[in-house]
């Protein structure tokens, strides 16, 4: 968006084109004096006082359009075609009363000069504008750009597939949860979760897979992101969760970031524990030196009750 040049600008320019116009005016009026007064009413002298009235009001176009085009440029402000527009109204108006001058002779050689002012103006002054704005494209592109740091852990809230889940505080389920327990079995979850994201197959739990649920139906930053989950319903009568109940040989974790996806999600009914919680970051953090862009996320009791409240499943 252009914005307009400031008041001070503004005023600095009106001010100094008077300052110049009244040197340049009065310099050429004391010349053209200077040839009437050695040759009245010669051929010669009228071509000189044409010449000198055209140079007066070629140098006071000159100081105008430069005076602007240093405004801008000073304030990185490249001209609008409104701009161009009412400085050529001005130069026109300067181009009529230098045709009215008592000084002005009528030849009619000069016409076409005093024709082509306002049009070679107008092409200075977008082709200044020009310029500016490609200084406006280079500076942007010499900033350093800041670097967001990607977080390796995402919360619930993060994920825009579960947006409704910002709508959900952690005190309106709180009477659901039994010392952070939520008495709820894994299939309900996963059914939940599946209808949620428009998943439109049901997959059968087995002991040996890699992961309980896939998807890549799920949107983070308005994209799409490959995404495997590990569930745990109340099948664990645990309130704590530790490595050694994901999986019979507690390497649930291990298999589920063979997944080919890129978010790795965490769920339990109850508490997951510090160590589940150290080893997934661990797993993730690994992968992210292999040049993966993976990320992690624990979904508890109080967040997975939050979400089944959120979409109407509890």
């Amino acid at each position: 968006m252009t914005v307009p040049l400031s008041a001070d600008s503004r005023e600095y320019v009106r001010l100094e084109f008077a300052h110049r116009a009244n040197k340049i005016a009065s310099r050429h009026r004391e010349a053209i004096q200077k040839i009437n007064q050695l040759a009245p009413r010669s051929g010669a002298a009228q071509v000189a006082v044409d010449r000198e009235q055209f140079e007066s009001l070629s140098e006071m176009v000159d100081a105008k359009i430069s005076l602007h085009i240093e405004a801008h440029e000073r304030e990185n402000e490249a001209l609008t075609d409104t701009d161009i527009d009412q400085i050529c109204a001005q130069i026109d108006e300067m181009v009529r009363a230098a045709r009215q001058s008592p000084f002005r002779t009528h030849l009619a050689s000069s016409q076409d000069k005093y024709m082509c002012i306002v049009p070679r103006a107008r092409l200075e002054l977008a082709s200044a504008s020009k310029r500016i704005k490609i200084s406006q494209r280079q500076a942007a592109l010499s900033q350093p750009k800041v670097v967001v740091p990607v977080r390796e852990r995402l919360f619930i809230e993060d994920i825009d597939s579960f947006a409704e889940v910002q709508g959900i505080a952690p005190g309106a389920i709180a009477e659901l949860l039994s010392n952070g327990y939520l008495d709820v079995p894994e299939d309900i979850v996963q059914r939940a979760i599946e209808a949620i994201l428009n998943v439109p197959m049901h997959k059968v739990d087995w002991g040996g897979e890699t992961n309980d649920l896939y998807t890549t139906n799920l949107i983070i930053s308005g994209r799409r992101r490959e995404t495997a989950f590990l569930l745990k319903g109340n099948g664990l009568r645990k309130s704590v969760m530790e490595i050694r109940d994901c999986g019979k040989n507690g390497d649930q974790i291990l298999r589920l970031v063979e997944s080919p996806a890129l978010l790795f999600v965490i769920q339990f009914v109850g508490n997951v524990s510090e160590n589940v919680i150290r080893d997934i970051a661990g797993k993730v953090a690994h992968l992210r030196s292999q040049g993966r862009d993976a990320q992690y996320c624990i979904i508890d009791g109080q967040d997975t009750a939050r979400l089944l409240r959120a979409y109407g499943k509890l």
